[in-house]
């Protein structure tokens, strides 16, 4: 749904399948906050400051209209 929705399509097929679905969320979510870790470990590396290298990932996140996922 995320591609579509940058495509601006109309019409979305989602699978029927709950087990499916959930998996598929489940998996985005991990490539999401694997994402967010290795931004913030690139930031940490350059400036050595926790609180801006996670506000740093958190926008460059939001700039490409992706979730913050916390865990």
């Amino acid at each position: 749904m995320v591609y579509a929705k940058q495509n601006e399509e109309v019409i979305v097929r989602v699978p029927v399948s709950v087990t499916v679905v959930k998996k598929a969320v489940q998996e985005y979510e991990r490539y999401v906050w694997e994402v967010k870790q290795k931004l913030f470990v690139a930031f940490m590396e350059k400036c050595g400051e926790h609180n801006v290298s996670e506000n740093l990932a958190r926008r460059v996140l939001a700039e490409y209209g992706l979730p913050d996922i916390r865990r």
